[in-house]
């Protein structure tokens, strides 16, 4: 009829369910009614389709987390693990990222520090960020913590060449080197694929390499090998035309390590070499050898002291085909000759004696320019306390530990030592 409603389109439409239950004596007993309403219907799709259920929702970076239904910053690492093994820490803002200082659990392979500024995974540098081996700084990951051996007196090997003879080539090898009695022996690493880092075991008494026999260098390094060393002394090898270190189409890294008083000079990379020297002393006053040469290689050369002596004599000598990159370095000889012959592809931020005037061995401390030591005294020109830029990357400390700055652009002294 016309009085009629029309229920469909009632703002509060109702369903009714009932349910008759029967005993098993077939007597019908109480019925059950449930009732629905489209308004409650309409308000529980709401609230689902508005919030979350599982954090994998939640793609705004600064609510990361599901809490409650609600898209929230995280509050702890766990929550960010949960939703994301790549990102597993909660920075102080809510945020969930590869890593932070704090946790840095998400970092390893190549890339095992973690870069707290932007919170980025990446690859090492210095053997330092590898606390339970060294850096192998060519791929930025960590030596592997079960290739670590002692060598010393009384250790696992009694010297460095019982080390390399043992333990071969083909792998990576950590060997850490003690204190004491000189190693006094000539040692080769070669072959495609080895990694050696040689690491003194407290960086503040400095382990002594030595070669009294003569007839070959101290060390070399041939055949694709990879080689690194940190805090040894070589010196003393008394056989003339071998300098204290010899890289042949390999890799060579050096860190606070001094080559000096070598009667054959210091450092000779050849044939493809690569060479990196960072905080290193290299050199003395052997007339007529250079204290580096760099033949048909590569070398970048930073926060390095190369001094040379008399005669036919460079700091640093390289042939046309080198590749040769020098910053915040200073390379000195007492010969009236040039102190560096070698077009360089890039000399920066660093000092040479042709712009300091005649050297004087008095720059340095007393006795130390004769035997290779090459930190400064009070009487070193000025220029050289100021002449080199400390950049982002570069060392934090000298070849002793002394710190240096740590802004960018900061002023700095040239060579290894800071005075």
């Amino acid at each position: 009829s016309s009085g009629a409603e029309d229920s469909s389109s009632s703002d509060s439409a109702s369903i009714t369910l009932t349910a008759e239950s029967t005993e098993p004596t077939g007597e019908p007993t109480t019925a059950t009614t449930m009732s629905v309403t489209a308004s409650d219907t309409e308000s529980s799709s709401s609230t689902t389709a508005s919030g979350c259920v599982d954090s994998s929702e939640c793609g705004d970076a600064a609510s990361p987390i599901c809490v409650e239904m609600v898209c929230a910053p995280c509050s702890d690492d766990a929550e960010c693990e949960a939703k994301d093994p790549g990102a597993p820490a909660c920075r102080d803002d809510g945020q969930c990222v590869a890593c932070t200082a704090a946790n840095p659990s998400g970092c390893g392979d190549t890339t095992p520090v973690c870069d707290d500024a932007q919170n980025a995974c990446v690859g090492c540098s210095f053997h330092e960020e590898c606390s339970d081996s060294a850096c192998r700084i060519a791929t930025g990951g960590c030596f592997d913590g079960e290739a670590v051996h002692d060598v010393g007196a009384g250790m696992e090997f009694e010297s460095i060449g019982d080390a390399v003879a043992t333990l071969g080539e083909g792998g990576e090898v950590v060997l850490r080197i003690f204190a004491g009695a000189d190693y006094n022996e000539a040692v080769t690493i070669g072959g495609a694929g080895t990694a050696y880092a040689l690491l003194a075991d407290d960086d503040t008494i400095v382990p002594q390499w030595v070669n009294t026999s003569g007839g070959a260098s101290t060390l070399r390094v041939e055949n694709g090998a990879e080689v690194y060393i940190q805090s040894l002394r070589f010196t003393a090898n008394t056989a003339g035309g071998f300098p204290g270190i010899t890289a042949n189409a390999s890799s060579l890294y050096l860190d606070r390590t001094a080559v000096v008083g070598n009667t054959g000079g210091g450092i000779v990379l050849s044939t493809a070499a690569d060479g990196h020297f960072r905080n290193c002393f290299v050199g003395g006053s052997q007339s007529n050898v250079d204290a580096m040469q760099v033949t048909s290689s590569e070398a970048d050369i930073l926060y390095t002291s190369i001094g040379a002596g008399f005669g036919a004599a460079a700091a640093l000598r390289c042939n046309g085909a080198a590749t040769v990159d020098v910053r915040n370095s200073l390379l000195v000889a007492e010969t009236d000759d040039p102190e560096v012959d070698c077009t360089t592809d890039s000399f920066e931020t660093s000092l040479t004696e042709a712009e300091l005037g005649e050297l004087n061995t008095n720059w340095f401390v007393a006795g130390g320019y004769a035997t290779g030591n090459f930190r400064l005294s009070g009487m070193a020109p000025k220029e050289i306390l100021t002449a080199a830029q400390w950049q982002a990357g570069d060392p934090p400390s000298d070849i002793d530990g002394d710190p240096r700055p740590t802004e960018p652009d900061s002023p700095d002294v040239a060579g290894a030592d800071v005075p």
